[in-house]
């Protein structure tokens, strides 16, 4: 009799074990997936805000640009002596990427025999 009731026991506790197993799985799929969920927002936000950037460097330069053009054509006049520098520093860098372009042109033609 000692042995049925050792038995049940025993049974009784495994079940316990078991289930008790089962909730602190489940617990932990819970967790892992609301972690997954939150980290997919933040990754949704940071790549909205890569594109944002993006969008306001592209922005940004065709803004330089347009202005650039409009001060080199006399059509729009600013007597600001960082907008003078930074034209100028544009200026020059177009002339050296146009002697290069000159100079691998030159390369390009040569025989190579």
């Amino acid at each position: 009799m000692e042995n049925k009731e050792t038995d049940k026991t025993e049974k009784s506790e495994n079940q316990n074990t078991s289930e008790n197993w089962k909730e602190k799985l489940g617990e932990i799929v819970t967790v892992c997936q609301d972690e997954i969920k939150r980290t997919t927002e933040i990754g949704k936000r940071m790549l909205s805000a890569s594109k944002t950037n993006s969008d306001l460097h592209e922005s940004y330069e065709e803004l330089g640009k347009y202005i650039c053009d409009q001060v080199r054509k006399k059509k729009l006049a600013l007597e600001d002596d960082e907008v003078t520098r930074l034209i100028q520093k544009i200026t020059d860098c177009e002339e050296t990427l146009q002697g290069l372009e000159k100079e691998v042109s030159k390369i390009k033609e040569q025989d190579p025999s």
